[in-house]
């Protein structure tokens, strides 16, 4: 079974103590992950470094802890999604780049 892992989710396999009510359910994704691939957006790399560095900055882990963390994470079945990757498929290159058309948006244009 393959399925798409949150960070936050992932995340609690180094701080479960900042939610004890998902820690049950992140320990769940990790042995599913023993015999499943995951997939994560682009930006899970990204999300799970700033957490990362902002936990050990307050005490809660140590270098040492966050070393073993990304090593596990390096072993185990996870893959970005490379549909995440590309901005104009998620329609947010307008955005970005902070481009407009001329005449303004259209009526009901929901983008940027």
């Amino acid at each position: 079974m393959n399925f798409v892992l949150d960070a936050s989710v992932a995340l609690l396999w180094q701080v479960p103590q900042t939610n004890p009510d998902g820690a049950a359910y992140a320990d769940s994704v990790l042995s599913a992950l023993k015999e499943s691939q995951a997939m994560v957006p682009s930006l899970f790399g990204l999300e799970t470094a700033n957490v990362v560095a902002k936990v050990e900055g307050k005490g809660l882990v140590s270098e040492a802890d966050s070393q073993r963390f990304i090593a596990l994470l390096g072993q185990l079945a996870i893959s970005a999604d490379p549909e995440t990757m590309a901005l104009p498929a998620l329609g947010l290159r307008r955005c970005v780049s902070g481009a407009r058309p001329a005449a303004g948006p259209s009526p009901g244009d929901t983008r940027c």
